[in-house]
């Protein structure tokens, strides 16, 4: 079981905040974020979405294909820009 949260436009897009899931790798996780999302009645998060946040797992920025361990901590952030 992994922990996932949720920060910036996704998370108040969406509501998804903080969760513990079973999932190998990010890519079955956001699959697993997804489904929770289209139950919620606000706007659904799709894969695509989840794969352009910077990845952090247990407090360090990972690459895109990381395999997931039990216990492990991860944090999804969107892109901020600004000027």
């Amino acid at each position: 079981m992994v922990s996932v949260k949720l920060f910036g436009a996704l998370r108040l897009r969406s509501g998804l905040k903080e969760y513990q899931l079973e999932a190998k790798n990010l890519d079955e996780l956001y699959a697993r974020l997804a489904e929770i999302s289209a139950g919620t009645g606000l706007e659904p998060v799709t894969v695509k979405d989840l794969r352009a946040c910077i990845v952090m797992i247990n407090g360090k920025q990972c690459r895109p294909r990381h395999a997931l361990s039990d216990g492990d901590a991860v944090v999804l952030l969107t892109p901020a820009s600004g000027g």
